[in-house]
């Protein structure tokens, strides 16, 4: 028997119990919450329990429990504080408490909803399972019990029933990263958009923690992967990935894993910065790239080699260096270059963390007014890019399109349609303020 509370109730304590003859004149008076109630025959010697031993504080209104009988048919009749009279009766013929307990705290069933709307069990489940063979009435009346009760589907049986989860999973490189808090953001909303939740994990650069996650996402029995490789996953992740899990591949790659690519133009990206830095008349430039095992990195430090030369940059080795994609690893690169002795005009971080570990490096060796005359242009642009002095120039990606698109593909395959993927154009956000030329 469904029962609503209000924000009180007392357990009945062992102590200060007396007992009391009760007759009618001692019950309750009926009131609109308990209307519907049968006013229960009184014919045992009850019992009242209060809710402490201590007298009520002025104005207060405690809730009591009234016991009726002994043995195993016992009436339990609870009394709760009312808006309009001083207690009314909300629960009644329960035959123990452990039985009372168990109704009490059990969730609402579909079956108990069906007989709530006074429809067949089917005509319940069509409805709440957004079947449109179903009349409008019916519908109404499922729709209207359901929120009643406080129906909630249970999931695991559902997903057993249509071997789906409506759950997508989604692994990011490292959610610190501006870049990939912007794109969960967008992936969890357009994923929500089509019915699915999102389970968000983050591998923190860590391809071993990310093998992790991907274990544990095939035993949840996701419908498909949103994901964001650290480079390189053991064989056994990598067969899970190639049996079948509907996957998408978010800004990185793995080499040898078929399945679509959502993510930045690196190539675009990495012109639009040369093409700047011939015009600001650069030709030393510092260039601190990431790790060669991710896609990105690779593809980022391959397009600056192969344009640095046309563009009239030095092709001189010295100046190159590589991180972790990370601020810590970014500085130490850095510092490698300065200790070579080899001067530049300009520095350019492969992505956002890069950058900031790149300025502060170059601020701690050289000073702050050294350091400034060293234009710094970065592929990823952060929000306090605009606040440094010089402002750092930017490859501005879009995370958020690179979300979006990513689930939409996953949906896609999830629903066996193809999906191709999509490189996402970059936009150059210039914030020069000096010319060495």
């Amino acid at each position: 028997m469904p029962v609503s509370f209000g924000q009180r109730t007392t357990a009945v304590s062992s102590g200060s119990r007396a007992d009391a003859a009760i007759d009618s004149a001692s019950m309750p008076a009926a009131c609109s919450c308990s209307a519907g109630l049968a006013e229960p025959s009184i014919a045992r010697t009850a019992r009242r329990t209060s809710s402490a031993t201590e007298p009520a504080r002025s104005g207060e209104v405690r809730p009591a429990v009234w016991r009726f009988g002994t043995g195993p048919a016992l009436l339990r009749f609870l009394l709760e504080p009312c808006s309009s009279h001083g207690r009314c009766a909300i629960l009644v013929l329960f035959r123990s408490w452990k039985r009372f307990h168990k109704e009490v705290g059990r969730l609402a069933t579909i079956k108990d909803v069906a007989a709530r709307a006074g429809v067949a069990l089917g005509t319940a489940s069509r409805v709440l399972s957004g079947s449109s063979q179903t009349s409008a009435d019916s519908r109404s009346r499922v729709l209207a019990a359901a929120a009643e009760l406080g129906y909630i589907a249970n999931g695991p049986a559902r997903s057993l029933r249509r071997a789906r989860t409506d759950v997508l999973g989604l692994l990011v490189s490292d959610i610190r990263n501006p870049f990939f808090s912007e794109l969960a953001h967008a992936a969890e909303q357009e994923a929500r958009h089509h019915g699915y939740t999102v389970l968000l994990a983050n591998a923190n650069e860590d391809a071993e923690q990310a093998d992790a996650y991907l274990r544990t996402f095939a035993a949840q029995r996701i419908d498909g992967l949103l994901f964001s490789p650290q480079g390189t996953v053991s064989p056994q992740v990598a067969a899970t990935l190639a049996s079948g899990l509907p996957l998408v591949f978010l800004n990185r790659t793995i080499e040898g894993v078929d399945a679509p690519l959502y993510g930045t133009d690196n190539a675009q990206g990495v012109q639009q910065v040369l093409a700047w830095l011939q015009r600001r008349g650069h030709h030393d430039v510092a260039f601190i790239g990431g790790p060669d095992t991710l896609s990105t990195g690779a593809e980022r430090r391959a397009a600056y080699l192969a344009g640095r030369q046309a563009h009239g940059i030095s092709t001189d080795d010295r100046l190159l260096d590589a991180g972790d994609f990370l601020a810590g690893g970014a500085a130490e690169a850095m510092c490698r270059i300065l200790d070579r002795e080899v001067t530049f005009t300009a520095a350019f971080g492969a992505n956002g963390q890069t950058t900031l570990g790149a300025v502060r490096a170059l601020r701690e060796r050289l000073g702050a007014e050294q350091a400034a005359r060293i234009e710094v242009v970065s592929f990823d642009d952060l929000d306090w890019f605009e606040f440094t002095s010089p402002p750092i120039s930017a490859v501005r990606n879009d995370a958020s399109s690179i979300g979006r698109l990513g689930v939409r593909g996953l949906v896609d395959l999830i629903a066996d349609r193809t999906a191709p993927g999509q490189r996402i154009p970059t936009t150059f956000v210039d914030r020069s303020v000096q010319d060495i030329r």
